[in-house]
């Protein structure tokens, strides 16, 4: 959610997200049911901020290939 924002704010307009969970990344496209209660507010934030940009596009990496963002 951070990285959402930070793009929102600098007015990114085409965003590519790579996340190393295909649960979250299915959940955010509506694919999968979120059914933790409190992950449902999160869900709907995240949708809120994607609404934000032109395009967005989510692809899944290996673990091991998102150092970054595990750092």
């Amino acid at each position: 959610m951070t990285g959402l924002k930070a793009a929102k704010r600098v007015d990114i307009r085409n965003l590519k997200v790579f996340r190393d969970s295909k649960l979250v990344i299915k959940q955010v496209e509506g694919t999968y049911r979120v059914e933790t209660p409190s992950l449902v507010a999160n869900k709907s934030t995240v949708q809120k901020l994607m609404k934000h940009f032109t395009s967005t596009k989510c692809k899944m990496v290996n673990q091991n290939k998102n150092k970054m963002a595990n750092s």
